[in-house]
């Protein structure tokens, strides 16, 4: 009963952004079938933030997101080209498995920070993601065989990804080791954790959700193109925020649920910006404001309610 009220109470943030909404614009945004296009935009960000998050947990800033989740879309694109829809499925899942890979490599390897790593693997990849197209500016794929971006396939593929995060966090030693090693390292290692071992696993598992995002941002658009200078890192900060708000909201429900809010509230809140008329700049620092307040409200929550029960007192 505890926890179902928790979630409700979780669920207050997207209905008090969704009211925000109807304020501004009730006729275009009152209809059910415009709920659902907000939620459904939501979805791909919100595999992705479950792609990220075992790595942020363990404290890595992950900026080769984008970089690899392009080259997935390129690969798997590329081979349903010639196999069709599993082309599609296993291309893109082996290709993004395989960056996962090499991103563990040399995170084990290499004894430099992960920032360093992430971002000279990303522009790396970037790089390859030009190779692979050649002499074309993008790789389109059939309409025959992008059905899975389309409903109800698309909230079956988010339930899927969300239960299967869902085990990971909850179900799994790796889960703990992650959390423990981001919170603190040294004592970590002092536990018997596999520090470097954990952060490896981390980028595999990132790899299997993010390679199913790439499918769908492929097949929600027909067409992936290759990005260049870190253009693809700008892939990572909207899930990355989502994550966050998740992690902010994880004392009233589960991390899977939460991250989920959390993109749907961001989603809300960009709608509103851009039904409200602000340009692209101040969208940024309304979000990047939200995000802040969000966070502040976590850390400081106890010290609000004990200090207004002190004054009602």
């Amino acid at each position: 009963m505890i926890k179902t009220i928790n979630v409700l109470k979780a669920l207050m943030l997207p209905a008090v952004m969704y009211l925000i909404l109807l304020l501004v614009n009730f006729e275009s945004f009152a209809s059910f079938s415009s709920f659902l296009t907000i939620f459904q935009q939501c979805i791909i960000p919100t595999i992705i933030g479950y792609a990220i998050c075992f790595s942020f947990l363990c404290g890595i800033m992950d900026f080769s997101v984008g970089s690899r989740m392009i080259i997935s879309g390129l690969i798997g694109g590329a081979l349903s080209l010639q196999f069709g829809f599993w082309g599609l499925i296993l291309g893109g899942i082996a290709a993004c498995l395989l960056t996962g890979c090499i991103m563990g490599l040399f995170e084990k390897v290499l004894k430099v920070p992960s920032l360093v790593i992430t971002i000279a693997m990303a522009l790396i990849f970037e790089v390859i993601g030009h190779r692979l197209v050649g002499s074309m500016t993008f790789i389109r794929i059939d309409t025959s065989i992008s059905f899975l971006a389309n409903p109800p396939f698309n909230y079956i593929v988010l339930i899927v990804m969300a239960g299967l995060f869902y085990i990971l966090l909850n179900r799994t030693k790796f889960s703990y080791h992650a959390r423990a090693v981001g919170k603190d390292a040294p004592l970590a290692e002092k536990m018997g954790i596999d520090i470097k071992k954990t952060k490896v696993i981390a980028y595999i598992i990132g790899s299997l959700f993010l390679a199913i995002a790439a499918i769908l941002q492929i097949s929600l658009s027909s067409v992936m193109a290759p990005e260049i200078n870190l253009g693809s890192a700008a892939i990572l900060f909207r899930p990355l925020m989502g994550v966050m708000v998740g992690l902010a909201l994880e004392r009233l429900c589960n991390l899977f649920i939460g991250i989920l809010i959390g993109q749907f509230s961001l989603n809300i809140i960009f709608v509103v910006l851009v039904a409200g008329g602000l340009p692209s700049t101040m969208q940024n620092v309304t979000l990047g404001l939200f995000l802040l307040v969000v966070l502040i409200f976590s850390q400081y929550k106890d010290k609000a309610v004990a200090f207004l029960k002190k004054v009602k007192a």
